[in-house]
């Protein structure tokens, strides 16, 4: 094997071993918000409700920005389930239709050919209507949970309790065994 197959095939091993390999931060929270998945956690645990997102953020962040953004978290994944569910049914009765509609020609029978081209477009149809679903769905979730995460990183940032000491610990992390730097 010659140095550039070799080089070619080092590249592509470390290009599909690279995204397996996962570092996380060991982030204290003393009081702070935290966000995941689209909500936005009190450091109990307890997801917070809009009258405690009022109280939090003030009547112009959360009328600004926090209430948008809630809606279009919600929107966007009201959007993208069902849109991938029609987008792939579409799809696989596109293909049951291609497949009769194959049939059909092979065999020159004019019912089998009609049917097997309605199903054809019918499922063409539902694709590109799952896919416009998904197309409109997954921005504004992403769009939505963004401005979600940085309400929270906002209010953390002002929040006295998020003035913090960064510390170093050792031994068991929430992630394995190691050393984690929490800030």
């Amino acid at each position: 094997m010659n140095m550039k197959k070799m080089y070619l095939l080092l590249m592509v091993a470390a290009m599909m071993l690279v995204p397996s390999f996962h570092g996380f931060a060991q982030l204290r929270n003393d009081g702070g918000l935290t966000y995941e998945k689209g909500q936005i956690y009190q450091a109990n645990g307890q997801e917070i409700t809009d009258e405690q997102a009022l109280a939090l953020f003030g009547s112009e962040l959360y009328n600004a920005t926090y209430v948008g953004a809630k809606k279009q978290s919600s929107i966007g994944r009201k959007l993208i389930v069902p849109g991938a569910i029609v987008a792939g049914a579409g799809a696989v009765t596109s293909i049951v239709g291609g497949v009769v509609l194959g049939i059909g020609t092979s065999e020159e029978s004019d019912a089998v050919s009609g049917t097997g081209a309605a199903v054809f477009s019918l499922g063409m149809l539902a694709f590109v209507a799952g896919d416009a679903m998904l197309s409109a769905g997954i921005p504004l979730r992403v769009i939505g949970n963004r401005r979600l995460e940085w309400l929270t990183n906002d209010y953390n940032s002002r929040s006295q309790s998020a003035q913090r000491t960064p510390t170093v610990t050792f031994g068991a992390q929430k992630h394995g065994m190691g050393i984690a730097l929490n800030f």
